[in-house]
């Protein structure tokens, strides 16, 4: 996310220099996950006495923002990233742009919904797919069929025609949803009835997702990982879409649902052609319905899976 938001490529698979950021995101986000629940706990800074690592994590984070966007602001020559958007946003009242403290907001919610959500996503995919030998040879057969060399993948109709690789990466964000908790909504002037249940204004109501995706009405054996209930003609019952909410729904839907498709689809296509893949913390493997736990803290994420790679032959 580095990449497209400030045209830099800090190459964290190789390099250490930066990975301490992901460590930091996660720990300051478990300190933001409660106070979305309990905004009191702001009141005399407890929470700072509550989360001290998560406050150490908020304030390393801030430096790589800062240390980023300054980077980027010197960096006249650069173009076609997300900042470079950015600052041709103008308010149309006043002709203004976004200031240093905006940009900065701006670009700081992108490199975290952009990239934390995308990469529990992929181990998801990979938990649940080396978790079962079917699964495993269907996707794999599927992508090296397409694609004649791995150049090959990319955007299009080839890649769109993965319909089971697509169907895979929609079943574990069912499973595994990277936001998994309800996002609150405030009731507005005049009520509202839900489910006839009268609620006043300045209420706040939300759905947990990952709730109303193991629902046993909507999702038949919900802890299950099934590919084929997301293809049409399979025999198993029609999805729901209305069950079916990892970027949430309507109007405040997550704008950055096709980049992270995009993202995971590229990235699991060219991992299942270019790699044989196989879990290391179970003899066989088939696990189809052992789940990948997330831990819900804003975004979820999870440890693991321990999976060892070798080049195909």
């Amino acid at each position: 996310m580095t990449s497209v938001s400030f045209d830099s490529d800090f190459d964290t698979l190789r390099s250490s220099k930066y990975r301490y950021v992901i460590e930091a995101i996660s720990a300051s986000n478990i300190r933001l996950s409660v106070l979305l629940q309990a905004q009191e706990l702001a009141t005399g800074n407890l929470d700072g006495r509550l989360f001290p690592s998560s406050i150490a994590g908020r304030r390393q984070f801030v430096r790589f923002i800062r240390e980023l966007l300054g980077t980027r602001l010197r960096a006249l020559d650069k173009g076609g990233d997300l900042f470079a958007f950015l600052q041709q946003c103008k308010d149309p009242a006043t002709g203004e742009g976004l200031g240093v403290t905006e940009l900065s907001t701006e670009t700081a919610t992108f490199i975290i919904a952009g990239s934390d959500t995308s990469s529990t996503t992929m181990a998801a995919v990979c938990h649940y797919v080396t978790g079962s030998s079917e699964c495993h040879r269907r996707v794999t057969d599927e992508v090296r069929s397409a694609f004649a060399w791995l150049t090959d993948i990319r955007l299009g109709p080839t890649l769109n025609s993965c319909v089971f690789l697509r169907a895979c990466v929609d079943e574990a964000l069912r499973l595994s949803p990277p936001a998994a908790s309800a996002l609150w909504r405030e009731v507005e002037d005049g009520g509202a009835s839900i489910d006839g249940h009268w609620l006043p204004p300045g209420c706040e109501v939300g759905v947990g997702i990952y709730s109303i995706h193991h629902r046993i009405t909507e999702w038949p054996k919900p802890f299950q990982f099934n590919p084929d209930r997301w293809l049409k003609g399979s025999g198993t019952q029609e999805v729901d879409g209305r069950a079916y909410m990892p970027f949430s729904i309507g109007a405040r839907s997550c704008i950055g649902k096709p980049l992270a498709l995009a993202q995971v689809m590229l990235t699991m296509a060219r991992l299942f052609w270019e790699f044989d893949m196989r879990r290391l913390d179970r003899n066989d493997s088939e696990a189809k319905d052992i789940e990948y736990v997330v831990a819900d803290h804003v975004t979820a994420g999870g440890q693991g899976p321990m999976l060892s790679f070798r080049p195909r032959i």
